[in-house]
Formats: C-alpha cells, sequence, structure tokens
C-alpha cells in the first residue's frame, strides 16, 4: 500500500465523501473565502512547492496563480472586467450566484486546471489530493472539452467556468515566451526529444563568453568583464557549473502591464525597451567595496538577517499581504485585486531586469575577487566561520549568488516597482500614503547559520515603503553578490512602474471603483 504524506494534511478519503451533484455546494472542509487564499492556496504553492524555483520563474509562477483566480472574481461578478482585455469575462456564473462561495470554488478548479497543465509540476499531485479532501470533483476535462463546456453546452457552474479559466490560461502560458513547458530547443525550434522546461528558447541561444571552468583572467581584455558561470555543487559530492537560468524572457516575452514602447528595437524582436549604458566599473575598487561588505556583514546580525529576508521575494510578498488582510479586514477579493497587481508588476520588472543582464553579460563579485588568486583578504570566510584573513580564491558572497549575469539588480529592480505599487494601493484605498511594516525575526532563524544567527530575536522596522526598498537594495551590496552601480541603476530602470500598474492596469478591474460591492459583508476576513 502506497502511503502518502498528504494524508496527514487532507485525512478525508474520497470514498467518504457524501454524494453531492449541487454544482454550487461548498464544502464544510473548505476554509471560508477571505481565507482561502492563505489557507489554502499559499500552504500548497507560494509557501511550499514555488519556494523551491529560480526567482523569474517563481514570479511568473505566482502571477499566474494570481491572474486566473481574479478572473473567477470577474466570471461571477457584475461588473468586474479580465485581466486579460479589461472586457467582462466571455462566460460568466448567474446572477445569484455572484458571491465569494461560487469565486473560491471556481478557483479551486482553475487552479487545478493551470497545475494539471504542468505550471509547477511538483503541486499538482498536492492539488488533486487537497480537492479530493474538499469532496469536490479533481477530474480534470480536456482543453477541448473545458471549453466545449462552457462554449457549446452553456455550463456555468465552478467546475466548467472554472476549468475554462485554466485553460485560457495554459493557452497563454504556451505563448508567453516563457517556455513552461520545455516545448522548444535553444534555438527557438519544436522540441522533438527532452528538453528543459522554462530552457532558452532562442533564436539565439545564450552562450557564456567565458567558461565557468576558466580559472585564469581571459586572455582578451574585452572578455574580462563578461559574465563567468559560477561553479556551485549541491553538498552531496556533486559539483556543477551554472547555467543563466531564464536568458529569453527579456528578448521572447511581453509586459503584461507597461505596454508602450520602452524599449529600443533589438535584432530579435520588435519590442521595445528602455535601456542602461554601460556602469563602467573600476573592478579594483568595486572588489575592495564587496570584500569590505560582506566582512561587514559577517559582523552584523541584522545585515545577514536582511539579506537572506530580501532574497527571498515569495516571503516578502507573502509577509505585505498578510500584514495587510490583518490590518484592514480584506475580503478574498480584496486580498486578490491588491496582489495580482502586485505579482504583475514584479513579472514586469523581472523581465526588464533580464534582457539587462542579458544585454550587458557582467561578471559576478564573485568571480573577480577569485581572480586575485593567492592574494590575502579579511572578510566573512563561511558559515559559523566568521570573519578573518583568507585566500581571495576562496571568497564567498554571504549567500548564494543567482544563475544570471550581475547588472543590475533584478532584486532592486523588484522592490522598487511593488514599493510604489503598495504605496498607491494604500493612498488609493486607505488614505495613507505608505504602509509602514515591522518584520519579526526569532533567535536562531537565519538559513545560513541556522540555530546561531540571530543571537537573540530581532527585528526590521520601516517607517515607509521606500526605506524597504533602500534596505532591499542595500542587502545584495551587504550580501556580495552586486557591485554597486546594479542597485542604484536598478532604481532608475523600474522607476514610475509600480505606480502606473496600480493607477492604470489593478485599479481598473472594476469599472465602477467600489471595491464594497464585491464581495459579501460577511465574508469579511475576522481576526
Amino acid at each position: 500500500m502506497k502511503f502518502s504524506a498528504l494524508a496527514l494534511l487532507f485525512p478525508l478519503a474520497a470514498n467518504a465523501c457524501p454524494a453531492n451533484t449541487e454544482p454550487y455546494y461548498y464544502p464544510y472542509e473548505l476554509v471560508r473565502p477571505p481565507n482561502f487564499w492563505i489557507e489554502g492556496v499559499v500552504p500548497i504553492l507560494h509557501g511550499n512547492t514555488i519556494q523551491g524555483y529560480e526567482t523569474p520563474i517563481a514570479v511568473f509562477q505566482t502571477m499566474i496563480v494570481d491572474q486566473l483566480m481574479w478572473e473567477c472574481v470577474a466570471a461571477y461578478d457584475d461588473e468586474a472586467v479580465s485581466v486579460i482585455d479589461f472586457e467582462r469575462p466571455p462566460f460568466v456564473g448567474p446572477e445569484n450566484h455572484h458571491d465569494s462561495e461560487a469565486r473560491a470554488l471556481c478557483m479551486v478548479h482553475a487552479i487545478n486546471k493551470v497545475l494539471d497543465g504542468g505550471l509547477v509540476p511538483d503541486a499538482a499531485p498536492m492539488w488533486v489530493d487537497y480537492v479530493d479532501s474538499l469532496c469536490l470533483d479533481s477530474t480534470v476535462p480536456s482543453d477541448d472539452d473545458a471549453l466545449a463546456a462552457v462554449q457549446d453546452d452553456g455550463m456555468d457552474t465552478p467546475y466548467a467556468i472554472g476549468h475554462n479559466i485554466g485553460r485560457y490560461f495554459l493557452d497563454k502560458m504556451r505563448n508567453s515566451g516563457w517556455n513552461f513547458d520545455g516545448s522548444l530547443n535553444k534555438f527557438g525550434e519544436e522540441c522533438t526529444g527532452v528538453c528543459p522546461i522554462y530552457g532558452d528558447n532562442g533564436p539565439k541561444p545564450y552562450v557564456p563568453v567565458v567558461s565557468p571552468f576558466e580559472v585564469k583572467k581571459p586572455k582578451k581584455k574585452k572578455h574580462r568583464k563578461r559574465y563567468q558561470p559560477l561553479i556551485e555543487d549541491n553538498e552531496k559530492g556533486f559539483v556543477f557549473a551554472q547555467a543563466h537560468v531564464t536568458p529569453h524572457i527579456g528578448y521572447n516575452v511581453e509586459l503584461e502591464i507597461v505596454r508602450e514602447p520602452i524599449f529600443c528595437a533589438n535584432e530579435f524582436s520588435d519590442a521595445v525597451v528602455r535601456g542602461l549604458d554601460d556602469p563602467k566599473y573600476d573592478y579594483k575598487e568595486e572588489a575592495e567595496e564587496a570584500i569590505e561588505q560582506v566582512r561587514l556583514t559577517g559582523e552584523s546580525d541584522v545585515r545577514k538577517i536582511a539579506v537572506e529576508f530580501f532574497d527571498n521575494k515569495i516571503n516578502l510578498a507573502g509577509g505585505l499581504i498578510m500584514r495587510l488582510r490583518s490590518d484592514f479586514l480584506l475580503s478574498l477579493e480584496e486580498q486578490l485585486m491588491y496582489h495580482v497587481g502586485y505579482t504583475t508588476i514584479e513579472h514586469d520588472s523581472v523581465v526588464l531586469a533580464w534582457r539587462e543582464k542579458v544585454e550587458h553579460d557582467l561578471i559576478r563579485p564573485t568571480t573577480v575577487v577569485q581572480r586575485m588568486g593567492d592574494k590575502t583578504i579579511n572578510s566573512y570566510r563561511g558559515p559559523f566561520m566568521g570573519t578573518g584573513d583568507m585566500s581571495a580564491r576562496d571568497w564567498h558572497p554571504y549567500i548564494r549568488t543567482m544563475p544570471h549575469a550581475e547588472y543590475p539588480s533584478g532584486s532592486a529592480c523588484l522592490c522598487t516597482a511593488v514599493a510604489e505599487y503598495v504605496d498607491a494601493y494604500m493612498a488609493d484605498q486607505h488614505g495613507n500614503n505608505t504602509y509602514p511594516t515591522i518584520w519579526e525575526f526569532a533567535a536562531g532563524s537565519s538559513e545560513t547559520e541556522p540555530g546561531v544567527v540571530p543571537a537573540k530575536a530581532l527585528t526590521l522596522s520601516f517607517a515607509t515603503m521606500t526605506e524597504l526598498r533602500d534596505m532591499c537594495g542595500k542587502s545584495r551590496l551587504w550580501g556580495g553578490m552586486h557591485f554597486t552601480k546594479s542597485v542604484q541603476d536598478s532604481y532608475q530602470l523600474c522607476k514610475g512602474l509600480g505606480a502606473k500598474a496600480y493607477n492604470d492596469w489593478a485599479r481598473q478591474l472594476l469599472p465602477n471603483n467600489d471595491l464594497d460591492s464585491l464581495f459579501d459583508d460577511a465574508e469579511k476576513f475576522a481576526k
């Protein structure tokens, strides 16, 4: 007998479910709608499986989930519009079921469809077990059957509409340029075998100028500043070279919100992007600064925790929505209206930054410092080793350096966009110009130095979202993952995107500008 640990999470066996053919039956086991996203979706997706993907991929996955959940809101409302075209959805539920329960049920099935189609492969069986535990139908119709159910048969149940929404988003994903299913090879041609999911899909594949196994400076001076993939290991004896994650997205992926021309055309597409000039680093000075910043981090629990915290974008996004949800008693619909814009502008900021990364293709601090060879430096030596003298060739940042080029900082770009977004949301919805936050970290909660850092509980406090943005950017320097201009230039690259995302995009999802009309008063979140 095969045992599933998920049975501990979802103890109700499918054969224990009562016979029920009511299409709008809301199971007792399903949390109330205001808690559905946080207690139902997040434990399986955002807070679990999605965490294992590289940052740009995780951003894409969370955006898709948020967007399709909003589509369920629009399908069971009188006036809300689609994130797809800002028109009313083509298939909507009956007016007597324009309520939070129908929306949540629709979301259950829409998510099941996209997970079955490969959005987050390792989450699919977990979600099926979850749906079964709710005594809901976990079977997934084909794309053709999902469309026929609503288009030809006129079905308007949460099961039918939810699966059709999932069908649409699977089609969107297949044509998004992300290559989420590995259906294209690195030359942009149909994959006739096995190709990596989210892999480079050309048309001109990214190839690093400098081999990751080259231990000396390249002979050609112009190649010395080019990105050199780093060598990693799995702490089990397997050593491998990094490959630039999703190098294609800056060229092949359309922006969701920022659609006006902001780039200059490139040789592969007519897309237009905002460009950054060469930062013209003095690498000797930058290397010395990186060494010193990491030394200071090695002596500061506050810096260490900040570096780790801002490295995890899902935890930042999740922490913000949890605070807003509690502070303002947000309904499911209010949570989604806020968060769908948040994750969508995350997506656009990542795509913008990634194009610049590949265009500039600049070297990481790790490589510059290690090329100093046996020179003695004083810096952070590694987990639980503190600071001290060491050979430059053995130096590493405080945390893992992600597998992509150095300039500009994707984190600083993303934090700029979301800080502006939250400020615009707060001004519109709650009459405040910003959102102060306090983040608490238990003693020993570090992932890099668990049980030791921080030595005692500490807090990070931000009076404004701009303060949070600033520490997010600084943390990339404190950790040793970036050089100085990478952060400052990212602020400029993504300036203005967040406010635009809220005012011109998220806020327009409700044409009547009345959130109160969207949800049942009885479904307000209760502390």
